[in-house]
């Protein structure tokens, strides 16, 4: 996984800001609906929440009824503001990568766009499953191959796939874009976090996931919501063509 802790340590009080705002169109209107959508009862269960951030969403989880929440997360910055929010809520620094809880630990794992960060899923999932009980859920939500594989501009943010070829003339093709080659990408999130995370094709995940013994129960390529139309017309018409999540729920 990319070295992110100290980057986010750094932005952790922007970084909270923006995810307790309101404003972020893209897990607003898309990926938080669809994740919440897509839990089972919680009912006196026992969560792990990875890549909890600064807590918001393990307050979710303990408000949809789990017994306990433990969140975790890389950036000692960002567990420092959710300890000082949540105290009904455990919160721990560390990361699917080095997960070392006892079997048995928890009844479900929750994970939001975390996943995307990780060179290769298949150790981590092994871990969680690890320490769930046996038949146990787990929820994680990662950027969609789909979108990007494409070629972007930031100046515009403009993201396309191009090819240009003659089928029996030249040699040479114009491209733009690439699926299939897994590879690093740097962005910058809310024009000032600077972050760096996987593009890897969906067959690269599914394999990911047969190796480390879980079984897919659904995968949700998730619409944004009728409410995003209203606030952000351009956004909504683009994200019913092009898919910016893609879900996974796994059986341990």
């Amino acid at each position: 996984m990319s070295d992110d802790r100290d980057t986010f340590s750094r932005h952790a009080d922007a970084w909270a800001r923006q995810a307790r705002s309101g404003e972020n169109m893209s897990h607003e209107y898309i990926e938080k609906p669809a994740m919440y959508a897509s839990l089972p009862d919680l009912t006196g269960k026992r969560v792990l929440c990875i890549g909890c951030g600064s807590g918001e969403e393990c307050r979710t989880l303990k408000d949809r009824g789990a017994a306990a929440v433990t969140g975790i997360d890389r950036s000692a910055g960002l567990i420092e503001i959710a300890r000082a929010t949540w105290q009904d809520i455990t919160f721990e620094v560390g990361d699917a990568e080095h997960l070392a809880y006892p079997p048995d630990s928890f009844d479900f794992a929750y994970s939001s766009l975390v996943f995307h960060y990780l060179p290769s899923w298949t150790d981590s999932l092994r871990r969680i499953r690890a320490c769930l009980t046996q038949g146990s859920e787990i929820l994680l939500s990662v950027h969609h191959p789909v979108k990007w594989g494409m070629e972007k501009t930031r100046e515009k943010d403009h993201f396309s796939y191009r090819l240009s070829y003659e089928l029996w003339g030249k040699e040479d093709a114009e491209i733009h874009g690439d699926y299939l080659t897994p590879r690093q990408l740097n962005e910058v999130f809310f024009n000032r976090i600077p972050v760096s995370f996987w593009h890897r094709p969906f067959s690269a995940l599914w394999q990911d996931i047969r190796n480390s013994g879980c079984t897919i129960l659904d995968i949700i390529e998730p619409l944004p919501t009728d409410t995003a139309k209203a606030k952000k017309k351009n956004f909504w018409l683009a994200h019913q063509k092009i898919p910016q999540f893609i879900i996974f729920r796994l059986k341990a």
